[in-house]
């Protein structure tokens, strides 16, 4: 399969992205199911710079590319996805020292399955 290098990859990484046939003949890049709904939120924030949005969508939706892009319009954009009970999560790593391989991972945090049992209030958010 053909592969595109780019250093302006639309999610922000620096790596080759995998052309399909189709996405060849139509000379685009390859558009994967996370990056359709993150365009379309891209749209929804420019033609209405003034609102705020709440996202929801089902684990699909709960990819590291989605949550990046939320993450940096968190200022207008809510992302509510799910998370599967027994997922391990851990803090973000420390920025690159420069010297030697990067961390990957830091401490472990509590999975979601403990974080809600311990929890004491739920807000409860209506949709519609």
């Amino acid at each position: 399969m053909p592969v595109r290098h780019s250093p302006v990859d639309p999610t922000g990484a620096h790596r080759p992205v995998p052309i399909s046939e189709d996405d060849q003949k139509r000379n685009r890049w390859h558009r994967t199911p996370a990056r359709i709904p993150c365009g379309r939120r891209r749209r929804l924030l420019i033609r209405f710079p003034d609102r705020t949005f709440v996202f929801a969508g089902d684990s699909g939706y709960g990819t590291h590319e989605v949550t990046r892009f939320c993450y940096r319009h968190r200022a207008r954009l809510m992302l509510v996805s799910t998370l599967h009970p027994d997922a391990n999560r851990f803090e973000p790593p420390p920025p690159c020292a420069g010297t030697g391989r990067p961390r990957v991972k830091r401490a472990a945090r509590p999975q979601p399955r403990h974080a809600v049992a311990t929890a004491k209030t739920f807000d409860r958010l209506e949709v519609g």
